[in-house]
């Protein structure tokens, strides 16, 4: 539904451009993207548990179910890409300028998730932050791919596999089951990982270096112009 809406634009199909494969649309981006998104989610993970914020225990492991859930969070994940990232901001910034595209597009991706379940400011401020660090990467990297494989990565690392709820959604199979949360900087138990603090200044930290990057690159660009 959200491609065919973007492309009954004919005018301007900024989406087509970055979805076919060739730039930083490539296989192997897309499984960086997603060992990103694993390492990263992951990582805030980790934190929680040895912060003691909950105790995991195993549940199950079911390979055809871990499959086709895998499928599900990839297609519900690259939906989110394709309509934030894919098209809105790619159209914003061909009208303006990149730096509103990346703050509009974030804005709208924030807004995406007002209504899940258990929102908090500190969550909508991180889903902020996600999306602008997510804006930046498909900037530098001129891939929609890796940034779907981070987005598919993170959600698939939280929810099914360690059990966490997914932007304050549970899972309704994991790997691991989530037993004792308790609110934390490192974690909030009703709406996730998203809902901390820690994920907050992890993705300030990220920003930070991904804009470095994308500075870098443009001086770079400029200088072999001149």
């Amino acid at each position: 539904m959200i491609g065919g809406f973007c492309l009954l634009f004919k005018r301007e199909r900024p989406l087509l451009d970055i979805v076919k494969e060739g730039r930083g649309n490539t296989t192997l981006s897309l499984f960086f993207g997603l060992l990103s998104g694993i390492v990263l989610n992951a990582f805030c993970v980790i934190l929680a548990y040895l912060h003691n914020d909950f105790t995991l225990l195993f549940n199950s492991f079911a390979p055809l179910q871990l499959l086709a859930l895998l499928f599900a969070v990839l297609i519900q994940s690259g939906a989110e890409e394709l309509l934030v990232r894919g098209f809105m901001m790619q159209r914003l910034e061909r009208r303006y300028s990149p730096l509103l595209a990346m703050i509009v597009s974030s804005m709208l991706f924030a807004a995406l998730h007002l209504f899940n379940p258990h929102v908090t400011m500190i969550a909508v401020i991180n889903l902020f932050l996600f999306g602008f660090f997510m804006a930046l990467v498909t900037t530098f990297y001129q891939s929609l791919w890796m940034v779907i494989g981070i987005h598919a990565a993170w959600n698939y690392t939280q929810a099914i596999i360690f059990g966490l709820p997914n932007s304050g959604i549970p899972a309704t199979y994991s790997i691991f089951s989530l037993m004792h949360p308790m609110k934390s900087a490192f974690y909030d138990p009703l709406f996730g990982i998203e809902g901390s603090l820690c994920a907050m200044l992890l993705l300030i930290l990220l920003i930070a270096a991904m804009a470095f990057l994308n500075v870098y690159k443009w001086k770079s660009a400029f200088s072999k112009h001149e």
